[in-house]
């Protein structure tokens, strides 16, 4: 349980993820291979914990969103349908508080909604439509936040979280 916890002080936001592999804490500023092999780790245990019913349904949201935000922060920020399906809504991810650039590029109409799953992410649900096919922009300044992102497409889409100003850590 103590790998579990350290798991969850994750620090991606900054760019800095610690991951606990034989009761010490490896801190790796990058999306390396040690990385997600900590994490493989961390869910082997967690799944016998699981079995053994010694977690609780805020541990393993807790553990998903750390991954999906984990995820998220190695691939840049970019989602696209190839690697996450036409419709989809994806796990909840962290966002740093900053201004950020939503790019959807798809060939025919798409759209794409970033929805506040907890924290005060200042925009309520954001929204992007790209209804002509192409590139469709929008800018969206994020406080706080723990968000999922739908897309509904039937069409190959991608789209980028670009932040443009990054609050101080």
């Amino acid at each position: 349980m103590k790998r579990l916890i350290v798991l969850l002080m994750v620090v991606v936001l900054a760019g800095v993820v610690a991951v606990a592999q034989d009761e010490e804490e490896i801190y790796i500023g990058d999306c390396s291979q040690d990385v997600y092999d900590g994490i493989a780790v961390l869910l082997d245990e967690m799944a016998e914990e699981l079995r053994a019913g010694e977690l609780n349904q805020e541990t393993v949201l807790q553990t998903q969103i750390s991954i999906a935000t984990l995820r998220a922060f190695c691939d840049g920020y970019i989602f696209d349908s190839e690697e996450y399906g036409m419709d989809v809504v994806t796990d909840p991810i962290v966002l740093r508080d900053g201004l950020y650039r939503g790019i959807l590029v798809a060939d025919s109409f798409t759209s794409l909604t970033l929805e506040e799953v907890s924290g005060d992410c200042d925009f309520g649900g954001w929204f992007i439509t790209n209804s002509d096919g192409g590139e469709e922009q929008e800018l969206v300044e994020i406080e706080d936040c723990i968000a999922i992102i739908e897309a509904n497409s039937s069409v190959p889409w991608t789209f980028t979280l670009e932040p443009i100003a990054l609050a101080e850590e």
